[in-house]
Parts: structure tokens; C-alpha cells; sequence
């Protein structure tokens, strides 16, 4: 039996993002486990924990509710010799049981007095007193506290943890590798033609926000981009929301008849390889975004969160970002014209900061397991 670690984030919920952010986290800690010649037992917390077993080669439980299906979740959490809380943006004031609900099970996890680790965390925004309350008095307790943005860190001093306490590291998706000719088969069988690289192709992620009004100026830019000899390929990250919104845009479209859906619901390997064959993407999604920029590929960034802004910041990126509420296809349009004539300049600085990134991710997976000597 090796070292027992149980996993708890948004696991099992179709998420292409979220099960990226596992994917790394897994094969990281396999990895460096095997250096050290230790022997780990990996244990993750899921929405559909069948999912989670087959898709990441791990033993899976029901993450359970708030306060239901709690008592496997107690179980296999004072079962484990490590807990990690992460990675993604979990700590976030979008619903008011959002903090309360993630924060109950790093609670459990000391009062079994077992380490926990904050795995490469998003934290924010951040507004409610109750949040705040028990963030401060929670995660100041946690034994390993690692961020993805310098962001994330300025939010959880500003509610009381000290700076000595947090390291500011990476996305664990940073550290994700794909197959570049497996791509291109799956390119060929999904869109049921060759894939042509002689193309230009433009990859778009997008997901349903607010009032969605959004939808008719991307329209417009993408026909644009197709007069421009762009073929459009829409590339979802969570499969059914991502699909709906891609439809409506090419329902306003002109000339949807250049643009195609990526259907197959990759894994998070295959989609990284999908965003990697793109000549330019479009990204609202976050996890879209840095697969594209982990590749190489240039990408515009639609701002509908401050992660977005952050990944950018730390990919020396801002100038391709769009603020959500100032998207217009003109702004789109003349972004995608200075990206081509500034194009291997920002290839090389893309895979120069990625490969930073990637490096920064070892440092949390060393952080994690130190903790188990």
C-alpha cells in the first residue's frame, strides 16, 4: 500500500477545464513520486465518481453535497495521509454556499489533523463577510498554500493571510502534454474530412455569460475572419452549454457554412492538441486559453473574469485581451490583423512563458509531497 492522497476539487462535472487541471495533477504527482521511489494511492472527491475512475486511472468517491452523502466523504477523508484542496478557482462568491461548501472539507481534513494543500488555487472575487470569515480563519491553517496568480495571492492577504505563507506557482494544466499527430487523426474522424493545415483555422472557445451579448459582434467578426480565408472550428470545453452558444453564433453568422463544431467530447489531452493545431483562437474559456498559449498558438482573450486577466498578465498577454463588456467585432477584427503581423514574435514569447509556467507547476507537486515525510 502506498501513501494515501485524497483530491478534492470540481471533479466529474464535464468540465474539460477542471479535469485538465486533474489530468496534471495526477500524472505530476505520479511523477514525482517516482523519483522520490514512493509509492502513492491516489483517492479523488467527484460529481460522478465512475467518470473520474475511468478517465484518470484513480480510486473515486461522491464528493457529496453540503452536508449530504457525507459519510463516505468523512471516511475517506480521515482515511487519506494527504488532502489537496485544488486546483482551480473554487474559493469564489458566486453562490453563497460556493466558500462554506469547499472549505468544509479542508475543515475535516484538520480536524483529522492531516496536511492539506491548496493546490495552485484561483481565489476571488471575494465579498461576502461569511467568505471572508472563514477564509481567514481556515486557509491561514492550510500547511502548504500555492496560488496560480499573483491576483489570487493579493486577494488572500488582503483578507488576512500573511504573503510568507503563500507561493505564487501555476496553473497545473501548464504542465499537460498532447500528441500533435493523434490530433490531426481526430481532426480528420470528428469533422469527417481531411484536415487540412494549409488552411488557416480559427479555433473559438466560447461559454454562456450573463445575457449573452456577446453573440452577435463575435458573429460578425467571424465573418470577417472567414473573407480573410479563415476556417472557423468552435471548440467546446463544457460540452453542452459550449455547444448552445456556438450554435447561436453561427445562427447569426452569414456564413456559417465555413465554420465547423469540434462534437467529440475529448479528453483534456486531445483538446490541447485540438487548440494546438489552430493558426489563432478566440478564448473566453480560461483553460481553452492556456492550451492554446501552452502551444504556441496566439489567442485572443475574452475578459469575462478576473482568471482571464490574470493568465494573460503572467503570459505577458494583455495587449490581447477584451474586456467582456467592450466587445465589439471591429476590436476583435483589428487584434486579429496586428496578431498576424506580429505573429513568430508572439509565437516565441508564448512557448517561452509557457515553458516558465510548466516549470513553476514542479514546484507545487514538490511542496505537496514534502508533506508526507
Amino acid at each position: 500500500m502506498g501513501k494515501s492522497i485524497v483530491i478534492h476539487g470540481y471533479y466529474g462535472a464535464d468540465n474539460t477545464g477542471d479535469e485538465a487541471i486533474l489530468s496534471a495533477i495526477v500524472d505530476s504527482l505520479h511523477a514525482e513520486a517516482q523519483k522520490r521511489k514512493m509509492d502513492i494511492d491516489i483517492t479523488v472527491l467527484s460529481k460522478d465518481p465512475k467518470k473520474t475512475e475511468k478517465q484518470h486511472s484513480v480510486v473515486s468517491e461522491f464528493t457529496g453535497r453540503m452536508f449530504s452523502g457525507m459519510d463516505r466523504v468523512i471516511q475517506t477523508i480521515k482515511n487519506g495521509e494527504l488532502f489537496i484542496s485544488g486546483g482551480g478557482g473554487l474559493l469564489q462568491d458566486n453562490h453563497p454556499r460556493v466558500v462554506p461548501y469547499w472549505l468544509s472539507r479542508v475543515l475535516l481534513a484538520k480536524l483529522f489533523k492531516k496536511p492539506v494543500v491548496f493546490y495552485a488555487q484561483g481565489v476571488g472575487p471575494i465579498y461576502r463577510p461569511l467568505s471572508k470569515i472563514l477564509i481567514r480563519n481556515i486557509v491561514r491553517r492550510v500547511d502548504v498554500l500555492t496560488v496560480r496568480d499573483e491576483e489570487s495571492q493579493q486577494v488572500l492577504i488582503d483578507l488576512g493571510i500573511t504573503e510568507e505563507q503563500i507561493r505564487v506557482t501555476a496553473d497545473p494544466a501548464f504542465a499537460l502534454e498532447n500528441n500533435k499527430e493523434d490530433s490531426k487523426k481526430l481532426l480528420t474522424n470528428v469533422l469527417n474530412k481531411e484536415f487540412n493545415k494549409d488552411q488557416k483555422w480559427l479555433g473559438v472557445s466560447l461559454r454562456p455569460w450573463n445575457d449573452n451579448h456577446f453573440i452577435n459582434e463575435i458573429a460578425v467578426y467571424l465573418d470577417e475572419m472567414t473573407k480573410k480565408g479563415y476556417k472557423i472550428l468552435f471548440i467546446p470545453m463544457q460540452y453542452k452549454p459550449d455547444i448552445e452558444v456556438s450554435e447561436l453564433v453561427r445562427y447569426n453568422m452569414k456564413y456559417s457554412e465555413n465554420t465547423d463544431i469540434f462534437t467529440h467530447k475529448g479528453t483534456p489531452k486531445e483538446l490541447l492538441g485540438i487548440f494546438s493545431e489552430m493558426d489563432i483562437n478566440l478564448c473566453m474559456r480560461l483553460h481553452g486559453a492556456i492550451f492554446s498559449m501552452k502551444s504556441g498558438v496566439p489567442t485572443i482573450g475574452l475578459s469575462y473574469q478576473p482568471k482571464v486577466a490574470s493568465t494573460f498578465k503572467r503570459m505577458q498577454q494583455e495587449n490581447k485581451l477584451v474586456d467582456f463588456d467592450e466587445i465589439t467585432s471591429e476590436k476583435l477584427i483589428d487584434l486579429s490583423d496586428k496578431i498576424n503581423e506580429e505573429y513568430d514574435d508572439i509565437v516565441g514569447k508564448l512557448l517561452a512563458n509557457s515553458k516558465h509556467l510548466a516549470d513553476q507547476t514542479k514546484f507545487t507537486v514538490q511542496l505537496t509531497l514534502d508533506c508526507l515525510y
